[in-house]
C-alpha cells in the first residue's frame, strides 16, 4: 500500500521554556512552634512545669475528679505543658500524671512518677509536677476526704515545710501551683533535684539491705507517715518505721551537699548539669544562680535532726561536730559561706552510719524515728518505748490463747501497758502486756480491733490491730492437688486431689462447673473422663471442695482446655493453562489453590519453559517467549504443598507460535519551499518514523538522498501502524512531523 506524506519545511526551531518555583522559608524559634501548633484556647488553660531535674518528652495524662481521661500531651523541650481543656468545677480537682521523658540534669527517666494537681477551677491554672507535687498528691490519698482542694492545699503546705529540699519563695506560693519562670526556676530545679535525690538514696539502701524498693514505694510509704506532719514512723497504713529512719538520716547527708553547692546525683556532682539544664529551658537569665540561693531554716532544721539521729546510732566525734556547725547555720546565707564552714570531708562522715541504718535493728529504728520527733539535739530529754510481737489469730474453743508483746525503752524508763477492745474472755497483764485466756462454747466468734500499748509515762507505741476469732473445736479439713489444664480430645484425663481431716472426720467432695464429658467420685473427689472431638474448648470455673460435715473448703477455681486433634488434608489445586502463544505475546497462567486448614501454600513447577518466570508464592507462570523461542514445551507440571502434603495440575504443554512479518511501501513528495514560502535550495534528506501507538513513534529510518521519495518498510510484526515523515536541511535542522499514514499489517 502506498500513501502520499506532505513535509512544510521549518527553519526556525522553537524550544519551550519550564519554570520552577523553589518554596522557600525559615523555621521559628521552638516557642513559635508550641504557640502555633496549640489547641484552640477555650475553657480553662491548664500549664505547668514538669521536673525533677526539667523533664522534656514526658508522657503527661489528665484526669477530672472522676478519674476519667480528659486530655494527653508531652512536655515541650522547655520542660513545660500549656493545653486548653473543656472543663467544668465539679471536674475539679485535675489529676496530673507525668512518665517517661528525659531529666536534662541525669539524662535519665525520672525515679518515679510525677504527680500533680489542679484545684483552681479558674480560667488559668497552674499545675506544676515535680517532687513536692508529688507528695503533696500522695499525701492526699492518707486523709480524709482524699484529693479535694483543701487537702490538697494543706498537703502542699506540709510537704513544703517536712520536705523543704530549698524551697524558699516557693515554700509561700506553693510549688505546684505557682508560675515557674526566672525569677524561681533555678530554685525548683534544685529543690526539686535535692528531693529526688533524698528519694533516690533511701530506695538504694533499702534495696542494698535486701528489701523490696523502687522510686514509687519511697514516695508512697514517706506519704503515708507524713499525715502528721513530720516523717518519724509514724503515720498511716503504708508508713514504715525503717524507711522513715533511713530518709532522715539520708536528707542530713543531701541537705548538706545541697547547701553546699555540691548537691551529688547518683554519685556525680550535678551542679553543672543542674546549671546547664535551667539554661536551657528558661524563658530568660534567670535572677538567681544555684550558688545563690539561700540557705532555708526548713533545711537546716531536717539536717540537725538527721545528724542527732545518725549521732545516737554512732557516736562518732565528728558527726558531733557536724552537728555543732550545723546548728550555727543561719537562714539566708550563701553556699559559699556554707561550703567554707563545713570539713573536706563531710560527705562521708555519715557513710558508715547509712550503711548500717537500713539493717539495723528494731530498738535503733525506734530511736531515729524518735529523734525525728525532736528539735534536733544530741540529747533528747527523752526517747519513746518501742513494742514488737504478731499475736496469733485464732484459737480454739478450750484451747489456751496466750500472747506476750517485746517491749523496749533507750532510757530505760519503766514501761507499762494497756490494751483496747480487749476479749471478754480475756485476761490482761498491764505489767508485762499479756494477753491470755480460755474460751469456751459460748465465745465463739471473731473479736476485732485489739489493740495493745506501751507507755513510758510521756510516750507510747502501740502494735498494729489485730483480731483474734474463737473457733469450735471440730478442726477445717485440707485439700490440694493441682489439676492438668489441658488434655487433647481422645486422651484420657484424670485428677484426684489430696484431702485430709484433723480430726479423722468422714469426708465427702463435691463440684461445681463439672465438664459435660467428665464423671466426678464424691467419695474420692477424682475427676476424669475422655473427651471427643466435639468437644473441644476450655471448661472453667471448675471448683472441687471437700467437706468434714460441718467446714467445707475448696480449691482455686481452674480450667480445663480440650484441645482439638486435627489431620492435616492435602491442598488442592486447579486451573486449565493456556497451550499456545505466540512470539512477542505475554503469556500468564495463575493456577487456583486452597487448603482446608489454612495452612501457608508455597508453590514449585517442573518443565518450566526457558522463556517463562515461575513466582513461588501465587504459582504464577509468565513470560514473554521471543523469535528464538519458537516451539513446543511439554510436561510442564506445576504443584502447591503445605508443607506436609503435596498436590499438582496435570502435566501440560505450550506451544509458542512463529508469526509471520510484513511490509508497507511508502512514498512521498519532496517539498521544495520552507515554512516561510522562499525556496528550499539545501534540501538533505528525510527521516521516517512509525509505531503502532498514534503519535508515539518507535522506529525510524534516515534516508540521505534528497531525491528519494520512496522506501519500503519491512518485518513488521501483526498490527496497525502509524507512519510519518520529516524532511532536513544541510545544516541538520529538521522539519515538523508530515501528516500521519496507516496501515494495518495481517
Amino acid at each position: 500500500m502506498k500513501f502520499n506524506v506532505h513535509l512544510t519545511w521549518i527553519r526556525n526551531v522553537t524550544t519551550a521554556a519550564v519554570s520552577a518555583a523553589l518554596l522557600g522559608g525559615c523555621l521559628s524559634d521552638s516557642k513559635d512552634e508550641e504557640i502555633a501548633n496549640a489547641p484552640p484556647t477555650t475553657g480553662v488553660v491548664v500549664s505547668g512545669s514538669v521536673g525533677d531535674g526539667p523533664v522534656v518528652g514526658a508522657n503527661i495524662d489528665i484526669r477530672d475528679a472522676a478519674g476519667n481521661l480528659m486530655a494527653q500531651m508531652q512536655s515541650d523541650a522547655n520542660a513545660s505543658y500549656n493545653i486548653s481543656i473543656s472543663a467544668v468545677s465539679g471536674d475539679f480537682p485535675l489529676a496530673l500524671e507525668a512518665s517517661g521523658g528525659s531529666d536534662l540534669v541525669t539524662n535519665q527517666a525520672p525515679d518515679f512518677m510525677l504527680k500533680g494537681a489542679a484545684f483552681d477551677s479558674g480560667a488559668q491554672t497552674v499545675a506544676n509536677l515535680s517532687p513536692f507535687s508529688t507528695f503533696a498528691v500522695m499525701l492526699t490519698e492518707y486523709l480524709a476526704g482524699g484529693a479535694t482542694a483543701n487537702n490538697l492545699e494543706n498537703a502542699q503546705e506540709i510537704v513544703s515545710s517536712a520536705l523543704n529540699s530549698g524551697l524558699d519563695s516557693l515554700a509561700a506560693t506553693g510549688p505546684m501551683t505557682t508560675p515557674i519562670d526566672a525569677s524561681n526556676i533555678s530554685e525548683m530545679v534544685k529543690a526539686s533535684e535535692t528531693l529526688s535525690e533524698i528519694v533516690r538514696r533511701t530506695r538504694d539502701l533499702m534495696q542494698n539491705a535486701g528489701f523490696t524498693a523502687n522510686g514509687d514505694s519511697i514516695v508512697a510509704v514517706l506519704a503515708s507517715d507524713l499525715t502528721d506532719g513530720v516523717i518519724d514512723g509514724l503515720g498511716a497504713i503504708d508508713t514504715d518505721s525503717r524507711t522513715a529512719a533511713v530518709s532522715t538520716i539520708v536528707a542530713a547527708q543531701v541537705l548538706l551537699e545541697s547547701m553546699a553547692n555540691e548537691l551529688h546525683v547518683n554519685g556525680n556532682n550535678a551542679t553543672s548539669a543542674m546549671a546547664a539544664a535551667i539554661d536551657e529551658v528558661s524563658p530568660s537569665t534567670p535572677t538567681t544562680t544555684l550558688d545563690q540561693l539561700p540557705v532555708t531554716a526548713d533545711m537546716i532544721a531536717k539536717a540537725r535532726i538527721g545528724l542527732a539521729a545518725a549521732f545516737a546510732v554512732n557516736e562518732d566525734p565528728a558527726i558531733s561536730q557536724l552537728h555543732a556547725i550545723v546548728s550555727d547555720l543561719q537562714a539566708g546565707q550563701s553556699a559559699t559561706s556554707v561550703r567554707i564552714v563545713l570539713p573536706s570531708d563531710y560527705r562521708g562522715i555519715l557513710r558508715d552510719v547509712l550503711d548500717a541504718i537500713a539493717v539495723a535493728d528494731a530498738t535503733t529504728i525506734n530511736l531515729v524515728n524518735s529523734i525525728a520527733r525532736t528539735n534536733g539535739d544530741l540529747a533528747p530529754d527523752n526517747l519513746a518505748p518501742s513494742i514488737q510481737g504478731t499475736p496469733a489469730t485464732s484459737v480454739q474453743v478450750g484451747n489456751l490463747y496466750s500472747f506476750t508483746p517485746v517491749a523496749s525503752d533507750a532510757d530505760d524508763d519503766m514501761l507499762t501497758f494497756s490494751v483496747t477492745n480487749q476479749p471478754s474472755w480475756a485476761i490482761f497483764d498491764s505489767l508485762t502486756g499479756q494477753l491470755s485466756g480460755t474460751p469456751i462454747a459460748g465465745d465463739v466468734g471473731t473479736y476485732s480491733n485489739i489493740v495493745i500499748s506501751v507507755s513510758d509515762g510521756e510516750f507510747s507505741a502501740s502494735l498494729n490491730a489485730f483480731a483474734i476469732e474463737v473457733t469450735e473445736s471440730n478442726a477445717t479439713p485440707t485439700i490440694s492437688g493441682t489439676p492438668a489444664a489441658t488434655v487433647d480430645a481422645g486422651a484420657d484425663y484424670s485428677f484426684t486431689p489430696t484431702a485430709s481431716d484433723p480430726d479423722g472426720d468422714t469426708l465427702t467432695f463435691s463440684i461445681t462447673n463439672q465438664p459435660s464429658w467428665a464423671s466426678f467420685n464424691s467419695s474420692t473427689g477424682r475427676l476424669s473422663g475422655t473427651p471427643a472431638d466435639v468437644d473441644a474448648g476450655t471448661y472453667g470455673g471448675i471448683v472441687i471442695s471437700v467437706s468434714d460435715g460441718e467446714f467445707t473448703v475448696g480449691l482455686p477455681a481452674f480450667s480445663i482446655t480440650v484441645n482439638s486433634v486435627v489431620v492435616n488434608t492435602p491442598p488442592e489445586i486447579s486451573g486449565t493453562p493456556a497451550d499456545n502463544v505466540n512470539e512477542g505475546q505475554s503469556y500468564s497462567f495463575v493456577p487456583d489453590a486452597n487448603d482446608a486448614e489454612g495452612d501457608t501454600l508455597s508453590f514449585s513447577i517442573s518443565g518450566e519453559p526457558s522463556w517463562a518466570d515461575f513466582d513461588t508464592s501465587t504459582g504464577a507462570l509468565t513470560g514473554t517467549p521471543s523469535a528464538g523461542d519458537v516451539g513446543v514445551y511439554t510436561n510442564i507440571v506445576i504443584s502447591v504443598s503445605d508443607g506436609q502434603e503435596s498436590a499438582s495440575l496435570p502435566a501440560f504443554s505450550i506451544t509458542v507460535n512463529a508469526i509471520s512479518l510484513g511490509s508497507a511501501t511508502l512514498d512521498w513528495t519532496a517539498p521544495t519551499q520552507n515554512e516561510d514560502g522562499t525556496d528550499l535550495t539545501d534540501l538533505a534528506g528525510f527521516k521516517l518514523y512509525w509505531g503502532t501507538t498514534p503519535g508515539n513513534y518507535t522506529d525510524s529510518v534516515t534516508i540521505d538522498n534528497p531525491t528519494v521519495t520512496t522506501y519500503l518498510v519491512e518485518n513488521l510484526a501483526p498490527g496497525t501502524y502509524e507512519f510519518v515523515a520529516t524532511s532536513f536541511n544541510e545544516e541538520g535542522v529538521e522539519s515538523r512531523y508530515s501528516g500521519a499514514a496507516t496501515k494495518v499489517v495481517q
